[in-house]
């Protein structure tokens, strides 16, 4: 019996961490062949130095290994905020994205939020967490077309002795990345 109990608890972990990203797809838009796609920086509310960048930076990589995206160099994206003077890229209006798309021949702009990126005590051990938002917005119009949430931490996927474990924030961000930039392109 105790074997079974064991058993038991050992298959509901496993699956306990088997959870996907929250994802909304625009019924009316779709992400057939190839476009262009620009990747502002996130905004960072999760109070750790540089969260913000190296999410970016993350999601940037994912879309490029994608391989179905023409994804904008950050160089140009950086240069195009500046002369247009936005700032609050988390809350771009229609006239803004409009002229972004203008700027830099650019189809859809993702933007995203770092809600949580941290490492947290939990008995003997350091756990990192990771909690963010991304969406991508119609340049043309300014809608939302695609927006995802995760939340991780590093032993959401640890089955026993610390396999599966992820051991830094930067490596499950990077799970998370690689999790959520295919929905981008799954039909739902």
């Amino acid at each position: 019996m105790k074997f079974i109990t064991t058993a038991a608890l050992l298959i509901l972990l496993i699956f306990a961490g088997c959870t996907g990203p929250r994802v909304y797809h625009n019924p009316r838009h779709s992400f057939g062949a190839a476009r262009s796609i620009a990747v502002l920086p996130f905004e960072n509310l999760s109070g750790a130095e540089g969260a913000g960048e190296i999410v970016q930076k993350i999601f940037l990589v994912e879309l490029l290994r994608n391989k179905t995206l023409n994804v904008i160099e950050p160089g140009e994206v950086d240069q195009a905020l500046k002369e247009l003077r936005i700032r609050a890229t988390q809350k771009l209006s229609s006239d803004q994205s409009l002229k972004l798309k203008e700027r830099l021949k650019v189809d859809w702009i993702l933007l995203g939020s770092v809600l949580e990126f941290s490492e947290q005590k939990q008995g003997q051990r350091e756990v990192p967490v990771v909690s963010l938002t991304a969406r991508v917005i119609e340049a043309e119009t300014g809608k939302i077309v695609w927006a995802a949430f995760e939340s991780r931490q590093g032993d959401d996927r640890e089955v026993i002795f610390g396999i599966g474990k992820v051991n830094s924030a930067a490596t499950l961000a990077e799970k998370v990345a690689q999790k959520i930039v295919p929905t981008l392109s799954e039909k739902k």
